[in-house]
């Protein structure tokens, strides 16, 4: 059985890069794709080997009824929705001096606000099928996945508009997942640093996209190219199908066991794939080992003291301790939680 069989996910920014691998990704999940983009020609290059599979939709989200057209799409076509990928995007560089208005508002408007209006428009969808669910005794999983980027918490030169769109889908992401948690609806983000698609190719007349009555240059100057290889570990940028990659085990879904209902029922429930992360903090976790580490030895002591045990004995006592707060911690780190 495919893992993601039969599911409905929409894709924005479909038609190139990391949206259309994250598309051939799903498909070959068995999931049903609705794969949006503005760009009706590469749209359709990009949609032609799936057949019925998957919907293309071209679509400008920056249009005022842009998201809540694609979500209408969607519904018409395949009747309910599981999946929602806001990977839509582009870069539109300058210094801070010479940054305009338009240049920051369009960066704002397609990190921040169309993923916002998307899962807006998506809500009733995700919502409504998930509360009748939790009523029945169904536990189903249905994911959100909005991509950034590393501009995002670490910034970059010459694309402060960028970034900061980017860190604000990241706050977006971290507010709805607590806002969707409780109905089995998760909300993660992943975020990217240089993947080789249009965005970081080389800078020419026809790498560019048209915001209202501008053309925008997209991609990279020749002479910073080369630096992108110089501080990227591989020594190369990532390819639109590794970008893709991370994305997938967060969206997969595979059948646990039954769960009881409210009426005592055993019902099959839906849930995806855990991913094996870690609740815990470095510097706290070495804060409350190091605390533990200096009650243990005086408990020790003191044992070892009421006992008159020998040093090795001590010594045994305090290991004890120990392992015990290291067996806590090292449960904690391989707890699988839910994304």
């Amino acid at each position: 059985m495919l893992q993601l069989e039969d599911r409905v996910a929409i894709v924005t920014g479909a038609a190139r890069g990391i949206g259309r691998a994250t598309v051939e990704l799903l498909v070959a999940a068995g999931a049903r794709v609705v794969a949006a983009d503005r760009d009706a020609g590469e749209l359709a290059l990009a949609v032609a080997a799936h057949g019925d599979r998957v919907e293309a939709v071209v679509v400008d989200l920056l249009s005022p009824t842009g998201p809540e057209d694609l979500v209408a799409a969607a519904i018409d076509r395949w009747g309910e929705l599981d999946v929602v990928v806001n990977n839509a995007g582009f870069t539109w560089d300058a210094p801070l001096h010479r940054t305009d208005d338009d240049q920051w508002d369009a960066m704002l408007a397609i990190h921040a606000t169309v993923p916002f209006k998307v899962l807006r428009a998506a809500a009733p969808h995700l919502r409504e099928p998930a509360k009748r669910e939790q009523a029945e005794g169904v536990e189903r999983f249905r994911k959100v996945v909005n991509v950034t980027s590393t501009s995002g918490p670490m910034g970059t030169a010459t694309q402060a508009n960028y970034a900061a769109g980017k860190a604000a889908v990241v706050g977006l992401t971290k507010s709805l997942a607590k806002e969707w948690g409780p109905l089995r609806i998760n909300v993660n983000a992943v975020a990217f640093g240089a993947i080789d698609t249009r965005l970081t190719a080389a800078q020419s007349d026809d790498n560019t996209t048209r915001v209202g009555d501008r053309d925008v240059q997209l991609g990279v100057p020749d002479h910073l190219r080369g630096m992108l290889d110089m501080f990227t570990p591989l020594g190369r940028p990532g390819t639109p199908t590794e970008a893709a990659g991370p994305s997938l085990p967060v969206l997969r879904a595979r059948r646990l066991r039954d769960r009881p209902s409210a009426h005592g029922e055993r019902r099959p429930a839906a849930r995806d794939v855990v991913v094996t992360t870690s609740p815990l903090r470095p510097w706290p976790t070495f804060v409350v080992l190091l605390i533990w580490f200096v009650a243990g030895d005086l408990i020790g002591g003191v044992v070892a003291n009421r006992l008159d045990l020998p040093p090795l004995g001590e010594l045994a006592i305090e290991l004890v301790l120990f392992g015990a707060a290291l067996a806590v911690v090292f449960r904690r780190l391989s707890r699988d939680i839910p994304t």
